[in-house]
């Protein structure tokens, strides 16, 4: 009996020309805006969740969910230098549930706060 998935876990097929560790990775960059949890991108890969998460961390050298971490804060840190945006705006638009929560990632990833980010990267023009 197939388990149907929620909405912002489905996806288009993943390219079987792709390894499986490369159409998770791929999974992550098309949907890390999304609220997903590691046993969600599994499933919509047609994996077990223990063993995409295992075979993630040895393709990659990193988690499924440091990986989404990243791709949300390569994404939040184009919008602090490029828009006006509020930064509860671009952290909801980078897939952050909350604004604890993006100011501890983004700090932890970058070493400054996100004022702080955006004042020093914010292009001069």
């Amino acid at each position: 009996m197939a388990q149907s998935l929620p909405k912002h876990v489905q996806s288009r097929a993943p390219d079987p020309n792709l390894s499986k560790a490369d159409q998770l990775a791929c999974y992550i960059a098309q949907n890390y805006s999304e609220p997903h949890t590691a046993d969600d991108i599994a499933k919509a890969n047609g994996l077990h969740p223990n063993y995409a998460m295992n075979l993630f961390r040895k393709a990659f050298g990193t988690t499924m969910t440091e990986f989404i971490t990243q791709h949300r804060i390569s994404h939040a840190q184009r919008l602090l230098v490029t828009t006006d945006d509020p930064v509860i705006e671009i952290a909801f638009a980078s897939g952050f549930q909350s604004l604890s929560r993006f100011n501890e990632a983004f700090e932890r990833a970058c070493g400054c706060a996100l004022r702080e980010y955006r004042k020093l990267h914010r292009h001069q023009g």
